[in-house]
């Protein structure tokens, strides 16, 4: 019987067997190790994430908690209501437009321009971190000019989110390091855009019923958490469709098939694998008793490919009918920055596309997606063929 072990190399390289393994055999998998029932099936996992009353989110002891303090991500209620409803105006769809000519576009050429001035680059750390950080930075309102210091403090901060317990002190210290941060630039945004999101940090009556506090809190989340995800699908899509020339050669050539094939990225080879729910009365799944307080990991990523939902869910076909993934989740805690996240791998990719070259890389062999929870290649170095924009 295959289990679970995210620690173990078989899962961080290729926990695609396992899962299949477990959605035919132990859907509703406990591990020991874990000390949390593993979701493998799409319908269990949709179960859960609608019913906010049985599954909740809200814990004391979430390790998140111990870094960012409470945000929108592990509360429910009134509260996630009120917070999410300050910042949903910022990432509503009807802005999205705006920030693709005003941030997003310039950001992408900007970045590809300096890169252009290079002989190679890492598409992983120079382009696929730049653009996401850079973008919910402007969107924020706060400044970009120290993105390599910035990058060096988020690091610990990505890498407690794999390994909470191994990296929690080198990510309490980078987070307060970039609290100060933003607290500094915070107080001279407010002098010259009252208005913005930034300068609502230290404000002493912010706009809208939130706490000062509060939004630090989220915007802390929003540049980490909220951007890992973003960088990991951009090295994801690049990585798939150099596995798929076939369809690299499409959307190159037309543009309107680089978003079906982005968003089947997002289902065959997800960033995030996981999300978790704590159980608040006895219940069961598929059969399986389960008891009040423990720890669910819905295995998202196993039910991108469940062959109930998906046809051929192992085949990457960008143009499929079915593609219902949950790469953003879904109910009340459906990633609040969807929009301008989906705007931003397109224009990503547009852009990119539009100005390289032939893409040549510096590998011998394709570097691989791996990880325990956030999945992406480490490095994908490639030569720097770039045209002017």
């Amino acid at each position: 019987m295959k289990i679970i072990d995210i620690d173990s190399h078989e899962f961080q390289t290729n926990p695609w067997p396992i899962y299949q393994h477990l959605r035919e055999n132990d859907p509703v998998h406990y591990s020991d190790k874990h000390k949390s029932y593993f979701l493998l099936k799409d319908s269990h996992i949709r179960k859960v994430l609608l019913d906010d009353k049985t599954f909740t989110v809200d814990h004391p002891f979430r390790m998140t908690k111990h870094v960012f303090g409470s945000t929108i991500l592990d509360m429910d209620g009134e509260s996630h209501h009120r917070i999410r409803r300050y910042f949903s105006d910022i990432f509503s769809a009807k802005k999205i437009d705006s920030y693709a000519n005003e941030i997003i576009k310039p950001v992408v050429n900007d970045v590809i321009d300096e890169l252009s001035k290079r002989s190679d680059f890492d598409f992983v750390n120079d382009f696929a971190f730049a653009i996401p950080t850079r973008v919910i930075l402007k969107v924020l309102g706060l400044p970009t000019d120290n993105l390599a210091w910035l990058r060096e403090r988020l690091l610990p901060i990505i890498l407690f989110i794999e390994q909470p317990k191994e990296y929690i002190t080198e990510a309490r210290k980078a987070m307060d390091e970039v609290i100060a941060y933003i607290l500094e630039v915070a107080s001279a945004e407010a002098v010259r855009n009252p208005n913005s999101v930034a300068a609502q940090i230290v404000a002493e009556e912010p706009n809208g019923n939130i706490t000062s506090q509060e939004i630090l809190r989220n915007i802390l989340l929003f540049i980490t958490a909220g951007t890992d995800t973003s960088i990991a699908t951009i090295c994801n899509t690049m990585i798939t469709l150099l596995k798929h020339p076939e369809v690299m050669e499409q959307v190159r050539a037309d543009d309107a098939k680089l978003r079906p094939a982005i968003q089947e990225t997002l289902r065959w080879e997800p960033p995030m694998h996981f999300t978790i729910r704590i159980v608040t009365a006895n219940t069961e799944l598929g059969g399986t008793p389960i008891p009040r307080n423990s720890i669910l990991q819905l295995v998202t990523a196993s039910s991108s490919r469940d062959e109930s939902k998906y046809e051929e869910p192992e085949l990457y076909k960008p143009f499929r009918n079915d593609n219902d993934n949950l790469a953003f989740g879904l109910g009340r805690h459906k990633c609040i920055g969807m929009f301008l996240a989906e705007r931003e791998f397109y224009e990503a990719f547009q852009i990119f596309f539009d100005r390289i070259g032939e893409i040549e890389l510096l590998h011998d062999e394709l570097p691989i997606v791996e990880g325990r929870i956030l999945r992406f290649p480490r490095q994908l170095r490639m030569k720097s063929n770039f045209s002017g924009s």
